[in-house]
């Protein structure tokens, strides 16, 4: 029992070392900041006993330069015409010694205060400091654990995805590209049944109508279009607007990116949306540049004049067909026009991890 939960315990340590050693920084340094001001408290002492040796080699300093001026003087009368007869000026021997003292002496005796407080310093605070670095450095390996780990989750996905993407095609070589986008989308054909007014324009009847529906449910790269959407709209028309024109705004935004080189992330698109963040929209996004990518942002919803181009020349709306057919099998419902009656997901055709194309050219501008 014991060996099982010592194993338990070693394996659950081994998967989250990381987030193990960044917590313990994290406590080590608020452990070593209350440590550091409880020793502040008891730290007067040492300041005093600073400030007590500053002051005797100011003194020694200013014993050195009385007698420097007393043989400057020497015997005689001032301006005043006091003649001094109780000081005597100091030889020449002693002029050099204050001199020395004055110009290297005192700097040494100086050194040697701040040296003393520094090390009564560090031995007073001793815990805390050590505290503090090995909470640092915890920080530090946990985070270089971690940026491994996403470095292989990226290689791994990215291996995933050009998989993934290389059967898609290879069964659209089979099937046809439009059968296989209705296989990914998941479509579906129910039958529905409503109230209606009959052509008496008095008496309510029941019909059926065969309805088309799509998803997005097990594609990673893609999200429901509902009210948390910033361009919302109760009209169906009026929402796809809408989202032509945030996909025609997040290619401006792709070719100001491919202008200094850099990528262009999902979150950036979903964040502009309305949307949080994912693990996936952090990761995954669009370069420009990539040969093996589409050169464009697509939400899976329009057809575009010219595909490379990423927007249209027109405002014309252009629906793909499995779009249209979903809209088009719900004529002559009531709520035809209802944003509420219709799934909308939109598939974002993100080129896979795009982290290896950050930094390309360094010292670009944002």
């Amino acid at each position: 029992m014991l060996k099982q939960i010592g194993f338990s315990a070693l394996s659950f340590i081994k998967a989250h070392k990381a987030q193990i050693l960044i917590g313990a920084g994290i406590v080590g340094n608020a452990a070593a900041t209350v440590i550091a001001c409880k020793q502040t408290f008891t730290a007067s002492s040492i300041i005093e006993n600073h400030k007590f040796r500053r002051a005797e080699v100011e003194e020694a300093k200013n014993i050195c330069r009385r007698e420097i001026e007393v043989f400057d003087i020497a015997a005689g009368d001032d301006q005043n015409g006091k003649v001094y007869t109780e000081q005597k000026p100091c030889s020449s021997d002693d002029y050099l010694k204050y001199t020395q003292y004055l110009e290297h002496d005192s700097k040494r005796e100086l050194l040697k205060v701040y040296a003393k407080t520094g090390l009564k310093f560090a031995k007073h605070y001793w815990l805390a400091a050590v505290l503090f670095l090995l909470s640092n450095a915890a920080i530090g390996y946990g985070t270089g654990i971690m940026t491994r780990d996403i470095a292989g989750l990226s290689t791994a996905l990215a291996g995933v995805t050009t998989a993934f993407s290389s059967y898609r095609d290879r069964i659209k070589n089979v099937i046809g590209e439009e059968a296989e986008r209705k296989i990914f989308n998941n479509k579906q054909v129910k039958t529905v049944t409503y109230k209606d007014i009959a052509e008496d324009g008095e008496t309510e009847v029941e019909k059926e109508q065969a309805v088309i529906t799509y998803d997005g449910k097990h594609d990673p790269y893609a999200i429901l279009i509902d009210y948390h959407y910033h361009g919302w709209s109760d009209n169906i028309y009026t929402l796809l607007s809408n989202l032509k024109s945030d996909e025609n705004w997040a290619n401006a935004e792709l070719r100001k990116k491919d202008a200094v080189d850099k990528p262009y992330f999902m979150y950036k698109v979903t964040r502009q949306m309305g949307y949080a963040d994912t693990d996936a929209s952090r990761v995954v996004g669009w370069y420009k540049r990539n040969k093996d990518g589409d050169g464009y942002i697509d939400f899976g919803l329009f057809e575009h004049v010219d595909p490379k181009s990423g927007y249209e020349s027109e405002d014309a709306l252009m629906l793909r067909p499995e779009i249209d057919e979903m809209i088009k099998s719900r004529a002559g419902m009531p709520n035809q026009y209802s944003s509420d009656a219709y799934d909308i997901w939109v598939h974002f055709n993100v080129d896979g991890p795009v982290l290896k194309f950050m930094n390309k050219q360094p010292g670009l501008p944002l």
